[in-house]
């Protein structure tokens, strides 16, 4: 994925939990992506916060990609849920 490549959304971080609000969230989110994106900058290096379950906290590095979408600039979502169309 480089500046310009036209993507499309395939994985949304919410396929793996249970529960009829997850499908219902997934189903909404699987509609609103439906539409091919934008990648305006990227692949770069993002840090983002997370927890363990016992509840120290650490930081994940991750490949992220900007992207324009429905008039929107959304930055730094991980580069692995978005293919290359």
């Amino acid at each position: 994925m480089k500046k310009g490549d036209l993507v499309k959304r395939v994985r949304f971080g919410i396929e793996n939990v249970p529960g009829k609000r997850a499908e219902k969230a997934l189903a909404e989110s699987r509609q609103w992506w439906s539409d091919p994106a934008v990648v305006v900058r990227g692949p770069y290096e993002a840090v983002r916060p997370e927890t363990t379950s016992g509840g120290q906290q650490y930081s994940k590095v991750y490949r992220a990609i900007d992207v324009f979408y429905h008039g929107q600039l959304m930055s730094s979502l991980p580069a692995d849920d978005f293919n290359r169309i």
